[in-house]
């Protein structure tokens, strides 16, 4: 439930941005999307690795699958508007991206779930720069509804894993932040 919500909040956010002056930052969205894809990716096979060891079913992850649908719609829907930027803030974000698929790539499943999180907030610094500099009221209800997406899948977790729990935690709070500087 929660990966569908995020989904289509994406996606509606994604249509409101095409039709208004609302600024978003592409780098992010585009951090966003390739996070979410090894997210998505690693807690799918450390998923599946546990469920054949114990014998019951895998617990797909559809948050970060939810996630990366609505931030490939974003990425499309910014390039089609022709939002660019890339100045030191972006810079820093790529490079901490950077670090953090090294680190992926020499990890385990745990490991590479605790890494690709703080990649994506990491990949989240310049929305956070944006909406410090400019907030969008507007947009208060995307962030608010992503914040509600993170609640429904810690909800619907079955254990208290850092694959299971961190991301639609870390979801929350990164959510409900923005939530709150869009509306101060």
């Amino acid at each position: 439930m929660g990966g569908i919500f995020a989904s289509s909040s994406v996606i509606l956010f994604g249509v409101q941005t095409m039709q208004s002056d609302t600024k978003q930052n592409i780098v992010t969205w585009i951090l966003w999307f390739v996070m979410d894809v090894i997210l998505a990716v690693t807690s799918y096979v450390g998923e599946k690795k546990k469920s054949v060891v114990e014998r019951r079913r895998v617990n797909v992850p559809w948050l970060p699958i939810g996630f990366t649908a609505g931030a490939f719609f974003m990425v499309v829907a910014l390039v089609l508007k022709g939002t660019w930027q890339f100045g030191l803030v972006e810079i820093v974000s790529v490079a901490g991206i950077t670090i953090a698929l090294f680190v992926w790539m020499k990890v385990g499943p745990t490991a590479s779930v605790v890494v690709s999180v703080v990649a994506s907030i990491v990949a989240g610094i310049p929305a956070v720069y944006t909406a410090i500099i400019s907030p969008a009221p507007e947009t208060g209800w995307f962030w608010g509804a992503c914040a509600f997406s993170g609640i429904l899948t810690f909800a619907a977790t079955e254990k208290w894993t850092i694959e299971q729990r961190l991301f639609p935690i870390s979801t929350f709070f990164l959510n409900l932040g923005m939530a709150a500087l869009m509306i101060r």
